[in-house]
């Protein structure tokens, strides 16, 4: 699969709307974040809205944040055309080599059980320890989400994304 990606920085730019359509339908209210945040992370150094393509078409997007030693994937989406072909594991094959951290809703129904064989199949494994995500708008609870990671994730890092996660949830005013 000849896949390539395009940083975006600026919500302005006009292939950033076809990626938030995407976004928008791709997750819960509860799991994304408003356009205001959007803009604000897409000026920060260490966030990455990346938009993947095939054939200078939008088939993915994979939204990050590159932190000491790791990565943190918040948001991977596959455009629904083009589900079921493959395309998710070799999105993730774009990542930086690092290790990397990222969040799921526990496994309650067959869509769930799916996505986690999807990211085991992928080399990522489920880490047995209870996870919250901050909430993204205020007012809502934090959401209890299972983490996955991939290669040699330390307890270290484990310990800085606990640490710094927080500061991407509602209220937060910096990354």
């Amino acid at each position: 699969m000849n896949l390539t990606t395009r940083r975006l920085t600026e919500p302005q730019d006009p292939l950033f709307a076809e990626l938030w359509q995407l976004y928008e339908s791709s997750f819960p209210w509860e799991e994304r974040h408003d356009a205001d945040w959007q803009r604000r992370a897409m000026s920060d150094e260490t966030f990455r809205c990346m938009r993947v393509e095939q054939d200078g078409q939008a088939v993915a997007l994979l939204f990050y944040w590159v932190r000491p030693g790791y990565v943190y994937l918040e948001h991977l989406a596959v455009h629904p055309s083009r589900r079921g072909q493959g395309l998710g594991t070799a999105v993730l094959e774009l990542l930086p080599p690092l290790p990397i951290v990222l969040e799921i809703e526990p496994v309650c129904d067959d869509a769930t059980a799916r996505r986690l064989r999807f990211y085991e199949h992928a080399g990522y494994r489920l880490l047995p320890c209870a996870h919250t995500q901050p909430p993204y708008h205020p007012g809502l609870p934090p959401l209890p989400l299972s983490l996955l990671v991939r290669g040699d994730f330390s307890e270290e890092m484990l310990a800085d994304f606990r640490t710094w996660q927080p500061s991407i949830g509602a209220g937060a005013d910096t990354f």
